[in-house]
C-alpha cells in the first residue's frame, strides 16, 4: 500500500481539525467567523500500539482576504517522517465581500512531486459547480466541471461544523454535506454524539463530542461507521480541540496546541 493511499484519510482530518452556510444552493462564510483575525495551532500524531510520534504540524488562520475572507490551513510532516515521507500542504478556501465561497484550492508537495488542484465555484439555477483543474509537476492532468448542490472543500466543512449550532441540537443528530475530492463528490455527514469534559494541556474544557461520516474507500469503514471523532469547544468560539481517526494501520490523533485571535471568551475551559 503506498504512503499516499495511508495519509489521505489522515490529511483529511487534519483539514477537519482545523461557517460556511449551504443557503439554497450557495455556500456562505458565518458571518461571525468572517470577522475575526484567528490563528490555531495543531500537533498531528500517528499511533501504532504503544509508539505514538509526532507526524507534524497543521496552522489554521481565518482572516480577510482580497476584499473579503480566507480560510487557509498549513500542514508539514515532522522530521521524523520526513526521513521516509515529506509532504507540505495547503489547502485554503477564499469567499468574496458577501461572503460566498467562489475559490478553493490545494497545494501538496509529496516527495518530489508537486499537485495543485483548484477549484472556480459558481452558482446558477439552484445548482452550484465548480471548474476543477489539477496539475501534477506542471502538466495539466485534469480539467473538468464537478456538479453539486453545496458544495465545498475541507476548509468549507471545517468552517460548516463551526457554524452549527450544536447547543440546539439533539444528541444524535446529523448534518449532511457535499465535499469536492477531486473529480469527485464524496458524501459526508456530522452527527452530535455526547456533550461531555476532556483534558487537554493540563486544561479541562466541556466539549461537544462530533461523528464524523465519510463515504470514501480510502476511509476503514467507507462510511458505515464513523471513523472519526472531533471535539469543538462548548462555547461560542467552537474551535476544534482534538480529533481521533481510525486508519488502516493505526490511529492519527490531533490536538490544539495554541489559538490567537478567538472573538469569544473560551467559557468552555473549566479548569
Amino acid at each position: 500500500m503506498r504512503t499516499y493511499h495511508i495519509l489521505k484519510p489522515f490529511i483529511f482530518i487534519v483539514a477537519l481539525l482545523l461557517s460556511a452556510r449551504a443557503l439554497n444552493a450557495q455556500v456562505r462564510l458565518d458571518r461571525d467567523l468572517a470577522n475575526q483575525n484567528e490563528t490555531i495551532q495543531y500537533g498531528t500524531y500517528f499511533k501504532w500500539g504503544m509508539i505514538e510520534p509526532r507526524a507534524g504540524n497543521g496552522v489554521m488562520t481565518v482572516s480577510a482576504y482580497g476584499g473579503g475572507y480566507r480560510a487557509r490551513i498549513v500542514f508539514a510532516t515532522s522530521s521524523f517522517f520526513d526521513n521516509f515521507y515529506r509532504l507540505r500542504d495547503t489547502i485554503e478556501c477564499q469567499y468574496n465581500a458577501n461572503r460566498l465561497l467562489y475559490k478553493a484550492a490545494k497545494h501538496t508537495s509529496e516527495n518530489k512531486t508537486l499537485r495543485l488542484e483548484d477549484y472556480d465555484i459558481s452558482y446558477s439555477g439552484g445548482m452550484g459547480s465548480a471548474r476543477f483543474v489539477r496539475t501534477v509537476d506542471g502538466e495539466i492532468s485534469a480539467d473538468t466541471v464537478v456538479l453539486a448542490n453545496n458544495g465545498m472543500d475541507m476548509i468549507g466543512l471545517v468552517m460548516e461544523a463551526r457554524g452549527i449550532d450544536w447547543e440546539h441540537s439533539d444528541i444524535g443528530q446529523s448534518y449532511s454535506f457535499n465535499i469536492f475530492s477531486g473529480k469527485s463528490i464524496v458524501k459526508t455527514s456530522l452527527q452530535l454524539e455526547a456533550v461531555e469534559v476532556i483534558s487537554l494541556g493540563g486544561s479541562r474544557y466541556k466539549t461537544y463530542r462530533i461523528a464524523v461520516h465519510v463515504w470514501d474507500k480510502a476511509f476503514e469503514s467507507g462510511g458505515k461507521k464513523a471513523d472519526t471523532q472531533i471535539w469543538l469547544s462548548a462555547d461560542k468560539n467552537k474551535i476544534l480541540l482534538q480529533g481521533s481517526m481510525a486508519l488502516k494501520v493505526g490511529y492519527a490523533r490531533v490536538y490544539m496546541k495554541s489559538i490567537r485571535g478567538a472573538r469569544y471568551p473560551m467559557t468552555s475551559k473549566v479548569s
